[in-house]
């Protein structure tokens, strides 16, 4: 038999998990600086992969700093926000998401 659940026991079961949602955006954001931080080190000095591994240590840097500084909804409101003003390109993206998880599936 189902039980229904109280509604205080719902509200700090849904406080529960927006705050280990948070933490864990917070996770993968101080991740992505960590990572960005390895790439700066460990690039070479001189060249084309010394402009591009800065190229993406910054953009790593600059993302795991955007997710640790922001609340989930505030980055559920920009992505909204985005793709209302790049529909087309927002549908493009998600189909060849789509479609790579559709082949990641069937291997």
């Amino acid at each position: 038999m189902w039980r229904r659940l109280q509604p205080k026991k719902t509200e700090d079961a849904a406080g529960f998990l927006g705050d280990k949602a948070e933490q864990a955006t917070g996770a993968v954001g101080s991740g992505m600086k960590s990572l960005g931080s390895t790439i700066r080190e460990h690039t070479p000095d001189q060249g084309m992969l010394k402009n591009a591994g800065a190229a993406v240590a910054d953009t790593l840097e600059r993302g795991g700093r955007y997710l640790e500084e922001h609340e989930l909804r505030e980055i559920g409101e920009d992505v909204t926000n985005v793709i209302r003003r790049n529909p087309i390109p927002a549908v493009l993206i998600a189909a060849g998401i789509g479609f790579l998880l559709a082949r990641a599936m069937r291997s």
